[in-house]
């Protein structure tokens, strides 16, 4: 779920728009259409930061899409540990350490807070495990909140 709103947070924010019913014919000609997508009246071009790979899915007003960026793993930038956290964007953030026993084993998780921004992280050492988004959990909601590349709601 994160990673998906992160994923339309990034959509919306790493995009070039150009309306069309706003500009002439010849608008048409200088969009290249091998890297943009016509979504409604609107030609999007994603920022080549954001690496991306193909558009899969569109529903209503809903866009989905594929993306290899690291920015989908790391939104707030590359935070390894919680030790890390108080260098990075998250460092406004209050945090709250948390160990949750499980069947395999005890896990922690740190809780962070800022306003009714709510982010849970866990930070999966295993060197054989899957890559994976650090972001276990969370919901911003509050446009002060800036991710990686100076990503922010509006």
């Amino acid at each position: 779920m994160i990673i998906g709103i992160f994923g339309l947070t990034v959509l919306l924010t790493s995009c070039k728009n150009v309306n069309q019913s706003n500009k002439s014919q010849t608008v048409d000609s200088l969009i290249d259409t091998l890297s943009s997508v016509k979504f409604g009246n609107d030609w999007i071009t994603p920022k080549t930061s954001f690496d991306f790979n193909s558009f899969i899915d569109f529903q209503g007003d809903t866009l989905g899409i594929v993306t290899c960026a690291e920015y989908v793993y790391s939104p707030f930038g590359l935070i390894n540990n919680k030790t890390e956290l108080k260098s990075s964007g998250l460092s406004s953030f209050a945090c709250i350490d948390k160990v949750e026993k499980m069947e395999n084993g005890e896990f922690e998780f740190n809780k962070l807070s800022l306003g009714s921004n709510r982010i849970i992280l866990f930070f999966d050492n295993d060197p054989e495990s899957s890559k994976s988004s650090y972001v276990f959990k969370g919901e911003i909601f509050e446009n002060n909140i800036v991710l990686d590349n100076d990503v922010k709601l509006v």
